[in-house]
């Protein structure tokens, strides 16, 4: 009655192991690994490949690596999201008036919207490898070590190029090896260039849009922009989007004009005076007096608001450490 059996395992011994190929393998399927047991070794088991593998598009896709990559792509959704509610509320409560604390509290609401579509995006586990051939992948960097639950899709080799976005005819046509991606661009009509200006500028809309509700001073030093990266004064894009953001702050309702500001740069290098800067501006880019005088306001507004903001932010982070400071004298004189 007090016998007693004890069965040791099998040194190395590990429950079976699996991995699926599927797409154009002789015989696709799943496959029983054997113990370091590699990609190509797999695959020659499989019959290799088909004539019509298209190899380039192949796809491997491994559980620990996706594991990995959902751990960390929750934990920068999580910084992002600590991150972003940090900085609405030392927004928020360094606003200005109500309106502008309305305006930060909707672009919080946005930000939130958007996490929440960053959580919903899921890892693949995918691994990059690159496949040429069989012969070239047995014994290269490449010929992997197959892990339980691995899969390789290789797709077939696709009959046609599909051109989309900014071209006259958007189509697709038979593939042939000996076309560059040029000759498809050809076939499709050439680029649509006007349909490229109107996406961009639809673009930059949607952008003039959100530094109007969000108060955004541009600044600009025109004379350093122009010995710097070469832009003109009556190119200088600050001040030609005045116009456009009027236009648009009409179409939207949005109250507050867009802030631009006139600065001289480092005048011992550049030389430039900021009323001459206001002149030299207000003349390329066919400002009225009026024009003028308002960017000068806002200019000084801007200065002051960014002075009077970053005082606020310093007392309130102030605050928030002596208050912690605090807590932790009182938790030390509970002990």
């Amino acid at each position: 009655p007090y016998d007693s059996l004890f069965v040791k395992r099998i040194l190395g011994w590990k429950d079976e192991r699996y991995m699926t190929l599927s797409g154009e393998v002789a015989f696709p399927g799943r496959y029983r690994l054997q113990k370091g047991e590699t990609l190509s070794m797999v695959i020659e088991r499989a019959g290799g490949f088909t004539d019509k593998a298209y190899l380039k598009g192949s796809v491997f896709t491994r559980p620990s690596v996706m594991r990995l990559q959902q751990k960390r792509l929750d934990e920068s959704i999580e910084k992002f999201e600590r991150e972003m509610l940090s900085k609405s509320i030392v927004r928020i409560e360094g606003a200005i008036n109500p309106e502008e604390a309305r305006q930060y509290d909707a672009g919080a609401e946005q930000g939130k919207s958007l996490i929440e579509k960053m959580r919903s995006a899921r890892a693949t586990g995918r691994i990059a490898i690159n496949i040429e051939s069989l012969d070239r992948l047995k014994g290269s960097q490449n010929d992997i070590e197959i892990e339980d639950g691995d899969v390789l899709h290789v797709p077939n080799r696709p009959a046609q190029v599909q051109v989309m976005g900014s071209v006259y005819n958007q189509a697709a046509f038979i593939y042939n090896d000996s076309f560059p991606i040029g000759r498809y661009i050809e076939l499709a009509g050439g680029m649509d260039v006007r349909r490229r200006i109107e996406e961009l500028a639809a673009q930059q809309d949607r952008i003039i849009e959100k530094v109007l509700m969000l108060g955004i001073a541009i600044e600009t030093a025109p004379t350093s922009n122009l010995m710097i990266a070469g832009i003109e004064y009556e190119r200088a894009t600050a001040v030609r989007l005045l116009k456009k953001a009027e236009r648009i702050r009409r179409e939207r309702g949005i109250a507050k004009p867009l802030l631009v500001t006139i600065n001289t740069d480092d005048r011992v290098t550049f030389g430039g005076r900021l009323l001459q800067e206001f002149l030299r501006v207000g003349y390329e880019a066919g400002l009225t007096i009026a024009e003028i005088d308002e960017i000068r306001e806002n200019s000084a507004k801007a200065r002051l608001d960014k002075m009077w903001r970053h005082g606020k932010t310093l007392i309130i982070e102030e605050g928030r450490r002596e208050e912690n400071r605090s807590v932790g004298r009182r938790e030390r004189g509970r002990r």
